[in-house]
């Protein structure tokens, strides 16, 4: 009974302050370089909830309440236009997860926000399970696990083919856990969130 009472006393504290609370994030957020996107994951006492980890290449995009959707193509929009004017096409690297199908899923919503927001979007991956792609098609379709459609090309592949294939932009969903950045590094376009923020950069516990 202790431990309810004390997290539905917390949650109204948040409802009825929440005026007070964006307010002062937006206070902080003006002083600081804002990046595209994050998440924290949360870990919660019955006396306290404290951030153990700090995600810079976020998943989750296919959980997020519907009733924000407009309003976050509209920050993304406001994010990429006032730091990369012109920007126009976007590729948006993602992780090697072709087997499940709710990170696929979750790229999908991602790269459906991106459209919204006015902008073209690739999706592509290093393919390391699927090396023979990168050398034929150059991309595979999936499944994702509403059962939407999803094309992901290999990276390698479109590299080969830049005098065909233009981005403005790429932004990165993927850790980069074992630091490989080949190929990345031969695009000629700004990278976001910087590589240098994958896991084999930082470590948790300085999250």
């Amino acid at each position: 009974c202790f431990t309810l009472q004390m997290k539905f006393n917390f949650k109204q504290e948040i409802e009825t302050s929440c005026d007070r609370i964006f307010s002062w994030l937006a206070e902080k957020e003006s002083k600081l370089p804002q990046l595209l996107y994050s998440s924290v994951d949360l870990r919660e006492s019955n006396f306290k909830i404290a951030s153990i980890d700090t995600n810079i290449f976020p998943a989750g995009f296919n959980n997020l309440c519907r009733s924000n959707i407009e309003s976050i193509c509209n920050q993304f929009k406001s994010h990429i236009n006032t730091n990369f004017q012109g920007a126009q096409s976007i590729l948006l690297f993602c992780e090697d997860h072709t087997r499940n199908a709710f990170y696929l899923e979750n790229i999908y919503q991602l790269s459906a926000m991106i459209k919204q927001a006015g902008f073209d979007v690739t999706i592509c991956s290093y393919f390391n399970d699927h090396p023979d792609i990168c050398n034929s098609t150059g991309y595979l379709q999936f499944k994702t696990a509403n059962d939407n459609d999803l094309t992901v090309h290999c990276l390698y592949y479109l590299i080969d083919r830049l005098d065909q294939f233009k981005c403005d932009l790429c932004l990165l969903n993927n850790d980069l856990t074992n630091g490989d950045l080949a190929g990345l590094n031969q695009l000629d376009i700004p990278i976001v969130p910087h590589p240098n923020f994958g896991w084999h950069k930082r470590q948790k516990k300085i999250h």
